[in-house]
This record gives structure tokens, C-alpha cells and sequence, in this order.
């Protein structure tokens, strides 16, 4: 049945309709037929339909599956929403005014929604729908801010090192707050309220870039201060990726780094550690799921013994 209805999707068969027709009309729809059925009926005229099928009933299905068949729905909705040209401003969702606005707002969601089902490896970056949004000041689009850092966006990231380059913008926090304590938290443990660390979603921007401009800006952010290492520490346990090993084996051994500073890196170490198992896991992949991450155990452990060499 799959072959046949890819069969019917893949070539020039409009007859076909009625049969995707009663399909859609079964209330437990299979997240393969419902995919398939959202290509027909874009390639068929009714784009329109098949975004509001998106909306209605893909997006509402997403979280139900397992990670293997979501994979599979979302590069059916991918498909559906950008058509068989693929070429810059010929995606089938920039041919409609009300979709060309939506569209992009819901790709913003997708990306999020991916790596912790899917793992760091994103299945779609979504790069031209997130491209499309308007640009103004980062910090009031902070999911927008880091999603574009992990698509390697120049703008955010130029933004994001100026910004921790402010050494006016740093001392001035950290004389507010007092140096130890100048985190991202709202609440210092005692109840008592104090400023977010501007610093922190440039921290996080910088931290998810890549290249050699990001790499010489997280060595100066590790030098400025003691709050900027605790930021820097904080931003690695939430986003660091297989690229930032050798950066953390550095930081760990370094004497600017306090006994707390340490321990907490080794969390955030045994976090992420813990992310990709729990990934591997989730994906069935049973053979391999305790070797998947061997590589961040063996620093996890290096950290603790304090061994890194």
C-alpha cells in the first residue's frame, strides 16, 4: 500500500483524489498515509488544504510517535511546504501571502521541537523559512537568536561577540550584582530577585556558533571574569556539541577555574552525556546506546579524577 500511494505522490496522477480523500476521512490516520496525502494534495492544487492539515492534524501528531516515524512525517511536511523545486525563492510556501507570513513561525517551532527528539544531528534546519522572519533586536527574539546560531547565521553571531566584547556593558553588571554571583538565574536561592546577566543569550549565541572568530571569542570570555567563566560553564552544559571536547578538556584543567567551577563543569559534562543516551535509547538503538557517548564519559571521568592531559 505504501509503494502504491508513493507511487501516486511521486508521479502525475490526479485521478487518484478520491482515494486520498478516504484516507483523510479515517480518524486514526497512519502518520506515513497522512504525510503522503499532504504531498498529494499540494502538488494538486490545493496547497492551501494541505497547510491547514499541517496545522490541524501533523503538528498535533508529532509528539504522539516515535522518534523514527516523526522523523518520517516531518520530511513529508518539509516536502509538502517546499515542493519539488528546491532552488532559492522557488519553495512552494513563498507562493502564498497568508502562508508565506504563518509558515516560517511554525518552522521556528520545528526546530526546537527536533534535537530533543532526534538528537543534535537536526534532520532540517529550516534555513530559508528562518531566514525569512524579520530581524531586529536579538534579545527580543531569543529562540530566533539561538536557532540561527546553530544555522551558522554571521549577524547573530557578530552581534553575539560584540555584545561580550562590551567591557563597559560586563563591568557594569557585574558591580550591580557583585562578581560571584552574576548569573542568568532570576532568583539567587534566598529569594532574592536580581538582574538576568545581559550577557547571557550572547554567551549562548556564541557558544552554538562555529568557527575560528567564535573559538578565539570563547577563549576571551573565559579570561574576562570569574561571572563569565560560571556564564560560559552554564552555557556549555546546555548546548555544547562533539566540536566542544577539546575546548572543555582545556578549560578543565585551567587554574583560573575554582573547585565549584569544576564540579559544575563535570555536571554539565554528565548532562549532556546523559542527553545522547537517553537519545540513543528512545531510537531503539539498544546494540549501541551505552557506547553511543563513550566519548563524553571518558571526559566526564578525566574531569573528575582531575586527569585531562
Amino acid at each position: 500500500m505504501q509503494f502504491v500511494l508513493t507511487s501516486l505522490v511521486n508521479g502525475n496522477h490526479p485521478q487518484a483524489i478520491t482515494l486520498f480523500e478516504r484516507l483523510l476521512a479515517k480518524p486514526a490516520l497512519a502518520s506515513q498515509d497522512l504525510g503522503l496525502a499532504l504531498r498529494f494534495l499540494a502538488k494538486h492544487g490545493q496547497f492551501e488544504r494541505a497547510f491547514e492539515l499541517v496545522q490541524s492534524r501533523a503538528l498535533s501528531m508529532l509528539p504522539l510517535l516515535p522518534p523514527n516515524e516523526a522523523a518520517g512525517l516531518l520530511g513529508e511536511i518539509e516536502q509538502t511546504m517546499r515542493g519539488d523545486d528546491w532552488s532559492r525563492d522557488a519553495e512552494r510556501w513563498k507562493s502564498h501571502p497568508r502562508i508565506r507570513t504563518l509558515w516560517p513561525i511554525i518552522a521556528l517551532r520545528l526546530f526546537w521541537y527536533q534535537e530533543p527528539v532526534f538528537g543534535p544531528d537536526r534532520l532540517v534546519n529550516f534555513r530559508e523559512e528562518l531566514d525569512s522572519l524579520p530581524r531586529g533586536d536579538w534579545r527580543a527574539q531569543p529562540e530566533l537568536a539561538l536557532a540561527q546560531a546553530k544555522n551558522n547565521d554571521d549577524d547573530v553571531e557578530t552581534w553575539a561577540i560584540a555584545q561580550l566584547s562590551d567591557e563597559s556593558q560586563r563591568h557594569a553588571f557585574e558591580a550591580t550584582v557583585g562578581n560571584k554571583d552574576a548569573d542568568h538565574d532570576a532568583d539567587d536561592g534566598r529569594g532574592d530577585a536580581r538582574p538576568a546577566d545581559p550577557a547571557w543569550l550572547p554567551m549562548q549565541v556564541v557558544v552554538l556558533s562555529y568557527g575560528k572568530e567564535r573559538d578565539a571569542a570563547l577563549r576571551k570570555v573565559f579570561c574576562q571574569s570569574e561571572a563569565r567563566r560560571d556564564l560560559l560553564i552554564q552555557a556549555l552544559a546546555q548546548w555544547a556539541d562533539d566540536m566542544d571536547r577539546g575546548f572543555i578538556e582545556r578549560i578543565a584543567v585551567s587554574p583560573q577555574l575554582t573547585a565549584e567551577q569544576r564540579e559544575r563543569l563535570a555536571r554539565g559534562v554528565a548532562s549532556i552525556y546523559g542527553q545522547r543516551v537517553e537519545i540513543a535509547r528512545r531510537q531503539g538503538r539498544t546494540h549501541d546506546w551505552l557506547d553511543s557517548s563513550d566519548d563524553w564519559y571518558e571526559l566526564l571521568t578525566q574531569i573528575q579524577r582531575n586527569a585531562i592531559k
